[in-house]
């Protein structure tokens, strides 16, 4: 994470369910002194709730925590992505995660199909100091390769350290 990006961050930010956060919200929280609103529980690709909060602040950042990746497609949120980032630079963290299994019926190879959707993303012009993701961690597996990803704790929902069995939300780059 760059120094740029975690000072604009600020020490605290909150985390909302996407279904929660309204433009009054996002708003207050500004005003109350925060760096940071996440946006948890799957919010959609399209990320146009991102650019109704984005609207009605000048100096938050929003995040999506997380973007569900057996959702909506890695082209789309690129897509989204470009124009969130045209209309508010750099005030917008892609967040993107395979989610819970018990979400989804495609739930398979998570990792892998993270990596790809990365792949996709970065692809399409996602630049790695914007995006971060969520990863299942397994005590003897390390999804990210040593050398390869750099990891940064992210909000996520209530699992903010890796867990014997839990989540652990990382960045790229």
């Amino acid at each position: 994470m760059t120094e740029q990006l975690r000072d604009q961050l600020g020490r605290f930010g909150i985390w909302r369910g996407a279904y929660q956060a309204t433009a009054k919200m996002a708003a207050g929280i500004e005003q109350a002194g925060f760096g940071a609103l996440w946006l948890g529980s799957s919010p959609g690709g399209d990320l146009a709730q991102v650019d109704e909060l984005l609207d009605v602040t000048s100096t938050l950042i929003v995040g999506t925590s997380i973007v569900n990746i057996w959702k909506d497609g890695p082209h789309e949120v690129a897509r989204a992505f470009a124009r969130v980032q045209d209309r508010h630079p750099g005030r917008f963290v892609l967040g993107v995660g395979a989610g819970h299994p018990e979400a989804t019926q495609k739930y398979e190879r998570p990792y892998d199909a993270l990596a790809s959707y990365v792949d996709v993303l970065r692809g399409d012009g996602v630049p790695l100091d914007a995006l971060m993701l969520a990863a299942l961690v397994q005590p003897h597996i390390n999804p990210i390769p040593k050398g390869t990803r750099d990891s940064f704790a992210v909000p996520c929902s209530k699992y903010d350290k890796v867990r014997p069995t839990g989540f652990f939300c990382c960045r790229f780059g």
